[in-house]
C-alpha cells in the first residue's frame, strides 16, 4: 500500500509530499536509536549519584553556562533578560551573579511561550501541566529530552528499589489522558508496561472500579497523586480488600505525603511509600531513597534554589524554590519559581549519595492559613493536628480549609460514622487552641471535598499568598 501510494505520489509529481514522507521515517529512525540508548543513559545517570560533590558541582556548573549561553544566543526572551541586567552568560561566574537574573514565572511563560522556544515550535514535542493552579501551562522540548526524561525516571526510581519491574499503574489527575481497557483481562499485565488512569472524581463507584482493576493488573509499582492514592486505600481498608500480590513500592507525587497519608498507604497496598517531587514542565526535582531521610535533588540534571527574605534560605529554612531544568535546550526554565515551598536539610543520607537533599516540603504558596493578628500557620504543621480527632480512621474521613479573608477560616469536614454534632464542638474547640482564639471559624459538613480541575485534592485553599515573613511561622 505504501509503495503503491508512493508510486503515485511520483507520478503526479507529489514531490514535496514524498519528501516529507521520508523525513518522517528518518525521524522514526531516530527515535527508534534515542530509545535504544536509553539504559546507557540509565547507567551513566546511576555513576553520577556517588561522584564527590565537587565534582558533580562543576558538572552542573558547566551545563548551566551551557543553558544560559544557548538561550541568550537563540530566544528573544532571555536576550532582553540578559540585557536588562547589563549581563552576557560569561558574566554569570557564581552563584551571586546567577541570582541577579530575575525569576521566570507562570505568567512569563504563558505570554511569552514562543519567544522561549530555540527551535521551530512544530519540530518539538508539547506538553501540558497539571494545571493545580487553574491555568495549564504548555511547554515544550525535543524527542532527545524525552529519552532522557525515560532514564531519569528510572533513575530516581531505582533510589527506591524498583529496578524493571512490570507493570506501573498511574493514578494521576485530568493531565494523564488514561490508556487502560475498559475489561481487564489477564494477559493485560503482560502485554502492557503501565496502566495510565487519569482520575476526574472519586467516589464509591469509582473506587470499587478502581480497586478492581488493582487486584487484576498486580502492578509492580503504583504511583499518583496522593489524594487519589490515599482515598484507594482508605477504600481498601473500609472494605477489608487485602493484596495478594502486593506492589513493590507506592510513590506519592503532586500533593503533600503527610505522616499519616503514609502509614496508611502501606498498610493498605503493604508495600513502603515514598515521596516524589516533581512538575511536569521540568520533571523530577527531588525523591526519596530507601532510607527516607529526606528528598534526593539530582543536580545534574536541575539546579535548585530556595529563596528567603530576598536571598538565598540557610539550611533548615523555609523558602521559594527557583528550579533551572538543565537539560531541556528546547525551551530553557532558567530560575522558574514554582510556586511550592521547602527547605534544604541539614543531615546527609546513609545511602552514601553525594546529591543534596531538601528536609521538607511545606506546600504551596497558597497552604497558608492567617489569623487576626497576621501570624501564618503553614498547613505542614497544622493537618497532622487535626487528624488526632479522626484517630480511630471513621469518625472523620477528610478535612479542607478555605480562607478568603484573613482572620476568617471555612472548615468543611466530610464525616465517616461519627457522630457530628459531638464532633463538631470538638473540633471546633481543637482549632480555637492551635489559633489561639484569633480566628473566625465556621464549620460546615459535606459528602466530599471537590478536587481541582486538575485532579488533585488541597487540605487548605488560601487567597492570601503568604508574604515570605518567614520569622512568623
Amino acid at each position: 500500500m505504501c509503495l503503491f501510494y508512493g508510486a503515485g505520489a511520483k507520478r503526479l509529481g507529489l514531490w514535496p509530499e514524498l519528501f516529507m514522507r521520508w523525513l518522517w521515517g528518518l525521524n522514526d529512525l531516530l527515535r527508534l536509536i534515542h530509545k535504544a540508548c536509553v539504559p546507557w543513559m540509565i547507567k551513566a545517570q546511576l555513576r553520577l549519584d556517588y561522584l564527590p560533590k565537587e565534582r558533580l558541582e562543576e558538572l552542573q556548573w558547566r551545563k548551566l553556562q551551557a543553558l544560559m549561553k544557548i538561550a541568550v544566543e537563540q530566544t528573544p526572551f532571555y536576550r532582553r533578560r540578559f540585557k536588562e541586567i547589563g549581563a552576557a552568560p560569561e558574566d554569570i561566574r557564581t552563584a551571586e551573579d546567577f541570582a541577579k537574573i530575575p525569576l521566570l514565572t507562570r505568567d512569563d511563560i504563558l505570554q511569552h511561550v514562543e519567544e522561549m522556544l530555540t527551535r521551530p515550535q512544530e519540530t518539538l514535542r508539547r506538553g501540558v501541566s497539571g494545571g493545580s493552579t487553574g491555568h495549564p501551562l504548555a511547554y515544550y522540548y525535543g524527542y532527545a529530552n524525552k529519552c532522557f526524561r525515560l532514564a531519569l525516571r528510572q533513575r530516581v526510581f531505582t533510589w527506591m528499589g524498583v529496578k524493571g519491574l512490570r507493570p506501573w499503574l498511574y493514578l494521576w489527575g485530568v493531565s494523564m489522558r488514561s490508556n487502560h481497557p475498559r475489561v481487564i483481562r489477564p494477559w493485560h499485565r503482560f502485554a502492557m508496561p503501565d496502566f495510565r488512569y487519569g482520575i476526574k472524581s472519586l467516589n464509591k463507584a469509582s473506587l470499587a472500579a478502581l480497586a478492581g482493576d488493582l487486584l487484576k493488573i498486580r502492578p509492580a509499582v503504583v504511583i499518583g497523586y496522593t489524594s487519589i492514592l490515599y482515598g484507594l486505600a482508605l477504600y481498601l481498608k473500609e472494605n477489608g480488600i487485602v493484596l495478594v500480590k502486593p506492589p513493590q513500592a507506592v510513590i506519592s507525587t503532586a500533593e503533600m505525603l503527610w505522616p499519616e497519608h503514609r502509614q496508611l498507604l502501606e498498610e493498605s497496598y503493604r508495600a513502603p511509600a515514598f515521596d516524589l517531587y516533581g512538575n511536569s514542565e521540568n520533571l523530577y526535582i527531588a525523591a526519596e531513597c530507601t532510607a527516607r531521610t529526606g528528598l534526593h535533588v539530582p543536580m545534574d540534571h536541575v539546579y535548585v534554589e530556595i529563596l528567603a527574605d530576598g536571598g538565598q534560605a540557610r539550611l533548615g529554612e523555609p523558602g521559594y524554590l527557583a528550579v533551572t531544568d538543565l537539560d531541556n535546550m528546547a525551551m530553557p526554565f532558567i530560575r522558574y519559581r514554582t510556586e511550592d515551598i521547602g527547605s534544604w536539610s541539614v543531615s546527609t543520607c546513609s545511602c552514601g549519595r553525594e546529591l543534596p537533599m531538601l528536609r521538607a516540603l511545606c506546600g504551596r504558596d497558597t497552604d497558608f492559613i492567617f489569623d487576626r493578628a497576621g501570624e501564618a500557620y503553614p498547613c505542614i504543621n497544622l493537618e497532622p493536628s487535626l487528624r488526632h480527632l479522626a484517630a480511630d480512621g471513621h469518625a472523620i474521613r477528610q478535612f479542607q480549609l478555605i480562607q478568603t479573608e484573613q482572620g476568617h477560616l471555612q472548615v468543611l469536614v466530610v464525616p465517616g460514622s461519627g457522630k457530628e454534632s459531638v464532633l463538631s464542638d470538638a473540633i471546633l474547640q481543637a482549632l480555637d487552641q492551635l489559633f489561639h482564639g484569633q480566628m473566625a471559624l465556621n464549620l460546615r459538613w459535606v459528602e466530599s471535598i471537590q478536587s481541582e480541575p486538575s485532579g488533585k485534592t488541597r487540605f487548605a485553599k488560601s487567597t492570601l499568598p503568604y508574604s515570605m515573613n518567614w520569622h512568623k511561622s
